[in-house]
């Protein structure tokens, strides 16, 4: 059996193996339907995401979500950023999808040995899409 100590590290150590523990959060629902001014039955078309991470080792974010409240949920494929160490260009910064969704949420993951985050204040550009509400 093993026994492992938790809160020291971010990685699991099994004598000379190490790897990596993995970690995500995703958002809540994201929707127009939400909105307080102006709420409108479209879906969100998703094209840059600029994320604000302090990390160590790469990591990938997907857009999920659903046509609507009965359709299957959706993923777009996984897109990764690294570590902003100062030296990127403007394109490597962000992050481009081409993706809509009527309720859309963004999942972060983080498996990389060695690899720690903390988020700042991502921006999304987001904007109106059509009405359908069929997947």
């Amino acid at each position: 059996f093993s026994m492992w100590q938790h809160e020291t590290g971010v990685d699991e150590v099994n004598g000379s193996s190490v790897n990596p523990v993995p970690s995500f959060f995703q958002t809540a629902d994201i929707a127009m339907m939400t909105l307080e001014k102006n709420p409108t039955n479209q879906a969100l078309s998703v094209a840059v995401i600029e994320p604000d991470f302090v990390q160590s080792g790469d990591m990938t974010v997907t857009v999920t979500g659903k046509a609507n409240a009965r359709a299957p949920v959706q993923e777009s494929a996984q897109k990764t950023f690294v570590p902003d160490n100062g030296a990127l260009n403007a394109a490597e910064q962000i992050v481009r999808f081409k993706e809509e969704r009527r309720e859309l949420r963004f999942k972060f993951v983080s498996n990389t040995p060695g690899g720690d985050y903390q988020m700042g204040q991502s921006l999304v550009h987001l904007e109106p899409s059509d009405g359908r509400v069929t997947s």
